[in-house]
């Protein structure tokens, strides 16, 4: 349920053009992606159930999406064609009906070091609702 959920909000995000490196999850230190590029950590929250099938009610999908860029005004650019390619994005998950991506939280621009280099972040976060139907 978790790829299924995720799968269009990393869709979505790999279709900008023009293209965008789109990081499932942390990029390797040791060799991080040039610059500018977009960090997703995907998740769902599901009401207590003992099994997926009987998972009846709303479950809530989560995406943090990380931009990354040289400087402040690059990583503001970054951010702005994240929130076009997802404000509004009504999901396609199978035997789910799903409500539009809402962006319901963003960090101003900061510095970040640990891809060892010296870097601007800003975090934005984005959330749906699914059902079954």
């Amino acid at each position: 349920m978790n790829s299924s959920h995720a799968a269009p909000v990393l869709a979505a995000l790999r279709a900008l053009t023009p293209a965008l490196t789109i990081s499932d999850g942390p990029v390797d230190p040791a060799s991080p992606p040039a610059l500018p590029y977009a960090v997703a950590y995907v998740h769902i929250d599901m009401p207590e159930a003992v099994s997926l099938e009987e998972v009846a009610d709303r479950v809530t999908c989560t995406a943090i999406v990380h931009s990354v860029a040289g400087n402040a005004e690059a990583v503001r650019k970054v951010t702005d064609r994240v929130i076009g390619a997802l404000v509004g994005l009504r999901p396609e998950v199978p035997g789910r009906s799903c409500s539009r991506l809402a962006m319901v939280d963003s960090r101003p621009p900061d510095w970040d070091r640990s891809t060892g280099r010296l870097v601007m972040t800003q975090a934005t976060v984005f959330e749906y609702v699914s059902s079954p139907g």
